[in-house]
């Protein structure tokens, strides 16, 4: 049921442009920036330009008529943009490591053009987060609990998981569709390969763990995203090669989102993928 929804989602939006505009200006959390994916992938740029203004179109109004909301649509536009790029790099690579590597790379740039354009609103967060953690803590917390030592870089982070966050989904419900209109099996065969690049795999760990050592666990977590990614694509492709039921995936799942721990271990598994090609010594056993 869930997927034929999907699907006739997907095929409004491919009927033209002005459907794809419609969904994209809604600004609907991952499905208008699928929309807006999903056409750039399909047809490219010049089509997806349209839809792709129509999406941040509400964004760039807020910014013109109130200063206080400039940082929001920034964040939104940034985001719009990031996934907008990544969609065209995925369509002429068809690498889901350079697309994903694209994305990362365009939200940390997008972070820090955001606190040289808007500082003034960065530092309003940054003050508003302080204040908030000063009032629970006197509200709630006991003497020997301290108020969150906030600031600006730690802002910058919460900004840019968010963005990450919100990026990734969008782009692989985008892919997704594609597949699903016209090249069935093509995205659980792309999900399923994914592996990073032995250099880009160790940078994305080291700078994250750098960052989770460091005290600052929301830039840990924009670098490790990528490689859970990746992670999560290598055991959809064991669970699928040994031949196991989709509960083994259910329970995967549950655990990745209730033990923290693990989501560090799919990192760590993804990048032992890039680097020692765990898929090639575990596929002949899948031939007993």
């Amino acid at each position: 049921m869930m997927a034929q929804l999907f699907r006739a989602l997907a095929q409004f939006v491919m009927q033209g442009k002005l459907q794809a505009s419609v969904i994209a200006i809604l600004g609907i959390p991952v499905i208008s920036p699928a929309a807006v994916a999903l056409v750039l992938m399909r047809l490219g740029s010049s089509p997806g330009a349209i839809v792709f203004i129509a999406a941040v179109a509400p964004g760039l109004v807020l910014f013109a008529s109130s200063v206080a909301n400039a940082l929001m649509a920034m964040v939104s536009t940034a985001i719009y943009l990031a996934i907008a790029i990544a969609a065209l790099v995925l369509r002429q690579s068809q690498s889901w490591s350079y697309a994903l590597g694209a994305l990362l790379g365009l939200t940390v740039v997008n972070t820090i053009v955001m606190f040289l354009g808007a500082p003034s609103q960065v530092a309003a967060i940054t003050n508003a987060i302080a204040e908030t953690s000063r009032q629970m803590v006197a509200q709630y917390g006991t003497e020997a609990q301290a108020p969150l030592q906030v600031t600006d870089r730690y802002t910058l982070g919460m900004i840019a998981t968010v963005s990450m966050f919100a990026a990734i989904p969008s782009l692989l419900l985008a892919r997704w569709w594609q597949a699903l209109l016209y090249n069935p099996g093509g995205f659980q065969k792309e999900f399923h390969l994914l592996r990073f690049g032995p250099v880009l795999a160790v940078v994305c760990l080291g700078v994250g763990l750098y960052h989770y050592s460091a005290g600052e666990p929301s830039w840990g977590a924009v670098f490790f995203m990528p490689l859970v990614v990746a992670g999560i694509g290598l055991v959809h492709w064991m669970v699928k090669q040994r031949g196991l039921g989709s509960h083994w995936l259910i329970v995967f799942y549950i655990f990745m989102l209730l033990v923290g721990p693990m989501r560090g271990m799919i990192a760590v598994l993804a990048v032992l993928d890039s680097l020692l090609n765990l898929r090639g010594r575990v596929a002949p056993r899948s031939q007993d």
